[in-house]
Parts: C-alpha cells; structure tokens; sequence
C-alpha cells in the first residue's frame, strides 16, 4: 500500500503560520461550499456539499449542479474557481487581498452569469459554526506561501486514500467536508444495514482543528467500542481517548524525507485501519 515516492510531496515541520494559513482556507471554501448548499438536493448525510481534490487544479471541487456548473477553491494563490461539467475552469476570482462578502458578491455574479438568469435567491451560507478568524470579520484575505504546503497535504492525501479503497470493500467516495476540512473514505463495515446502524471506519486526514492544531491522519471506528483494549500502531501513531476514540500521527511526529513518509503514513494507516477493524469485530460485531 505504500505509494510510489515520485507521487509524494515533502511535508515540512508544522508551523503557527500553517495553523493561521487553514483557517484562511477554511473559510475560503465555505464560499464555494455555499453553491452545493443552494443548488444541489440536500442529501442526508449533507455529501452534496462536499469537495473532491482535482489533482489539474491543485483544488478542492464540489457537486456538479443540476445546472451542470460547480465551485471550488485553488490552494496556492486562494482562488475561487467556477468550473463546467468537463472540469474546466471558465471564471476565477482572487481572494487575497478581498474580503468574504466580495467572494461571495462575485461568486453570485459568476453564477447569474454562466445559468443565463439572475439568481433568485443568494447563495446560502454555512449553518455551522467555524474557528473564528479576522476574515470573519471584514478583514481581507492575505496571502501565504504555505497555502501550497496545504496543497501538498491534501494531494497526498487524495493518493493514498484511493490506495485505501482499492483495498478495501465497502469504501465510500474520497470527500472533504466543509465544517471540519477533513478529507475521508468511510469504510462500512455491514453494507446490508442502513448507515446509522452500520459499523464503520473513518480514515482520513484534517488538517488541524481545536482538538489538534497540527495536521493530522486518522482512523477512527464507529460506533466507539466499550472498554477496548488499544493495541500498538505501526509507523509512530498513536491512540486519541479524549473525547473521541481513534488512532492518529499527526504532522510533528513524521519522518523527514518524502520517501519516509510516504511509507510511514501507509504503514500507520494500514495498521490503523486493521486496528478499527479488529476493536469492532470484537464488540459484537
């Protein structure tokens, strides 16, 4: 399972700057986020407002509407995208140096634009809440160089959870969730039972949260096991027992090379994974 080092992009050391730069961009997407919301048929478990990462455009791109257009966000200069069906960008608009509103008034523009119509109704904003953030607030968007460090985050991750799935039967799409900017496969356990019964697997990668500020990969199993006896986890990780169960190795604790790291976070994924496996088996499962 390990990928090929050619396909994996050096992680460096975690950084306040790295913390400050994903909040800038969990904010970002909430505007693109905002279309799936208005334009796509809520779904249950709210996946119509979810983003895929589209390698062609170091972004994170969500639904195809029913007007056969989608949003997205480009990491490296925080970017809104508006892409066809084909996956061609046709609009773009910069948000540093803009401010939240301006992304949004844009975005509506753009929108009103490519369906030929005026909207009739503005785009519909998050109904949860965020890390607080001076974008927030009026402030614009600055500019950071580790946007790009983000992108390298999320584009490994992308490779090696599609790795997860090819070995593994009864995994979901790779998607990222706005609310918590995780991206994730969910491996269901008892595909004969409706999701909210099912056992389940999540594994994944955030990158940080009020939990963790650091990035982070995990693998969590559901429903939480009683009284589970932890075992050992390969490639350096760790078990996570306050407030959620789950193995996790966060940035701080990677090797140094991109070859090393490639194979440490398969080994501590592969080993994770088998883990959750075990803990639900043996909880009645």
């Amino acid at each position: 399972m390990t990928p090929s080092p050619s396909n994996w992009q050096l992680l460096e050391l975690p950084s306040p700057e790295l913390f400050e730069a994903r909040l800038q961009l969990h904010w970002a997407l909430q505007i693109a986020a905002s279309v799936g919301h208005t334009f796509i048929p809520p779904l249950h478990d709210q996946s119509h407002t979810s983003f895929e990462w589209m390698k062609q455009h170091e972004a994170l791109v969500g639904k195809i509407t029913p007007k056969r257009f989608r949003s997205g966000l480009r990491f490296r200069d925080l970017t809104l995208l508006l892409c066809d069906a084909r996956e061609t960008v046709i609009d773009a608009y910069p948000l540093v140096d803009n401010t939240l509103e301006e992304g949004y008034a844009w975005l509506e523009q753009a929108v009103a634009s490519v369906t030929g119509n005026p909207l009739d109704k503005i785009l519909s904003r998050h109904p949860y809440d965020l890390p607080d953030h001076p974008v927030a607030h009026g402030t614009a968007f600055r500019s950071s160089e580790l946007f790009t460090e983000h992108a390298r985050w999320y584009a490994n991750a992308n490779s090696i959870l599609n790795q997860i799935r090819a070995e593994n039967t009864g995994s979901s799409p790779i998607r990222c969730w706005p609310h918590h900017f995780d991206i994730a496969t969910l491996i269901t356990l008892d595909v004969d039972k409706d999701l909210e019964e099912a056992r389940s697997i999540g594994v994944g990668m955030t990158p940080g949260d009020d939990h963790r500020p650091e990035p982070y990969w995990y693998a969590t199993p559901w429903p939480y096991p009683q009284e589970p006896a932890l075992p050992p986890l390969e490639g350096g990780g760790q078990w996570n027992t306050d407030g959620w169960l789950g193995a996790v190795l966060p940035a701080s604790s990677m090797q140094r090379t991109a070859r090393d790291q490639a194979a440490q976070v398969a080994a501590f994924l592969r080993s994770a994974v088998d883990a959750c496996r075990d803990l639900l088996e043996g909880d009645g499962g």
